[in-house]
């Protein structure tokens, strides 16, 4: 029998530039300013998807280089994130606007984890 398929741990960082139009030269040229906005974006093969952070909250590369490290990142860490009081506001303003936008996709969020934890799903 044939070894299951497994996805490869390969990050891959973004950092956010941002650009404008710098000044005319004499000659009638005009080059872009670029600069860092100093967020930071990590992807992975696996899934991982940090969102644009600060580059001082960016994971560090063995980190994220280590599979198991993975799911913490994604199931607490992110769950921490979102209990954290600092967070409460913008974490209530995203699932209000989700609510409004898309009112489906919350409550399929609730069926799930309802049928993961063995519970009968519920009326949203």
């Amino acid at each position: 029998m044939p070894e299951p398929w497994t996805l490869d741990h390969k990050v891959t960082w973004f950092v956010q530039i941002r650009t404008r139009p710098g000044p005319v030269e004499d000659n009638g040229d005009r080059w872009a300013e670029n600069e860092h906005t100093g967020l930071m974006l990590a992807v992975c093969n696996c899934g991982l998807n940090t969102g644009w952070i600060g580059r001082d909250q960016m994971p560090t590369h063995e980190t994220l280089a280590d599979g198991e490290q993975h799911a913490a990142l994604t199931a607490q860490g992110w769950g921490r994130a979102l209990r954290d009081p600092v967070n409460r506001e913008a974490v209530a303003v995203a699932l209000r606007t989700e609510a409004r936008v898309n009112p489906e996709w919350i409550r399929d969020i609730i069926r799930r984890e309802q049928r993961l934890n063995g519970g009968e799903p519920y009326r949203v």
